[in-house]
């Protein structure tokens, strides 16, 4: 049975959880949880996402996010896989780190967004692993609360902007379903919201022609960026599609652009690798990798990124 399609929605809020492949730990010490909230405040400038809450557990994440682009798979993709490629390299491993598609669920705004961050925020309290939500260091709670070594990258204002008294009648506000089994709200398939605001995404999606819509804006500015990178670089397309390169400064180009490609584009590893002339998935990936390990290479392709995004 062929899968539903994911709902890409410029504008929306999503509800976004993955877990670890059967169960098994995503993160095995505090090296790996820096290494993926890195890598979320590392892609949601080029994908132009918000990250109103997120709580890290030992076996599966939760990510509170809008989108202002209908990018949200091509976000998440993105961040997963270059998560397992860190946690598998690093802990000398192969194989799924994450257990199949990440789990996303349309979230009306002006209903939920409190909710959902709140029960976000009492998942550690929940779990037993602190006694209070602000104890636990690998969750958006210590953000709201202004404690210090936060992330600067998180978006609290939308979620304080209904409280008066700001951080401490948030805190309260949280502390309110502590102990209650109940979230407050109930999900019904990829929608949460009233019954209003799922008929109109249903409408919207009925036909399809929204993601068609979309995909074909995602082409066309993939296309621009492609030519425009490629450009910055000094690369003709003879040079781009010839899979062998000869020479260390091509070789260096075609890793830069690659690198810059899946920061500033929809494209995955496997598109990249066509435009390259058939190099791997995993080719264009390596490659990418070691660029982001070279300063003097990154600094390059990171002053492209700034440029290709102006």
């Amino acid at each position: 049975m062929a899968r539903a399609p994911r709902i890409n929605l410029a504008g929306g809020l999503f509800h976004v959880t993955q877990r670890g492949n059967n169960r098994q730990p995503i993160f095995l010490d505090d090296k790996d949880r820096r290494a993926f909230l890195e890598r979320v405040a590392r892609f949601r400038g080029p994908f132009k996402c918000s990250v109103h809450a997120y709580c890290l557990m030992d076996n599966h994440v939760h990510l509170l996010l809008e989108t202002q682009e209908a990018n949200l798979s091509a976000f998440a993709q993105r961040l997963f896989a270059s998560y397992t490629l860190w946690f598998n390299r690093k802990h000398e491993q192969v194989g799924h780190v994450f257990q199949g598609r990440f789990k996303s669920i349309l979230v009306e705004k002006d209903a939920y967004l409190l909710e959902l961050s709140r029960y976000i925020h009492l998942n550690p309290v929940k779990a037993k692993l602190v006694v209070k939500p602000e104890e636990y260091r690998w969750s958006s709670m210590r953000s709201y609360l202004g404690m210090e070594g936060v992330e600067s990258w998180v978006t609290t204002r939308d979620v304080l902007a209904y409280f008066t008294g700001r951080r401490q009648e948030y805190l309260a506000f949280v502390y309110g379903r502590m102990g209650v089994e109940d979230p407050g709200f109930i999900t019904r398939g990829d929608c949460l919201g009233s019954h209003a605001f799922i008929e109109e995404v249903q409408t919207q999606f009925r036909n399809g022609e929204h993601q068609r819509t979309q995909a074909l804006d995602r082409k066309t500015e993939d296309a621009a960026k492609l030519a425009k990178v490629s450009r910055l670089l000094g690369m003709d397309e003879t040079t781009m599609r010839k899979k062998h390169a000869k020479g260390r400064e091509s070789a260096r180009a075609r890793a830069m652009l690659g690198y810059v490609l899946r920061r500033t584009t929809s494209m995955t590893h496997a598109e990249i690798g066509r435009v390259l002339g058939g190099v791997s998935a995993a080719g264009v990936a390596s490659q990418a990798e070691k660029v982001a390990r070279l300063p003097k290479l990154r600094d390059k392709a990171d002053r492209i990124i700034k440029i290709t995004n102006a």
